[in-house]
């Protein structure tokens, strides 16, 4: 994965950031 999965609070599923 080129991206590091962050997970956020407002969100149930992990996003994606740069």
């Amino acid at each position: 994965m080129l991206a590091k999965a962050k997970y956020r609070k407002d969100y149930k599923q992990p996003d994606f950031t740069v």
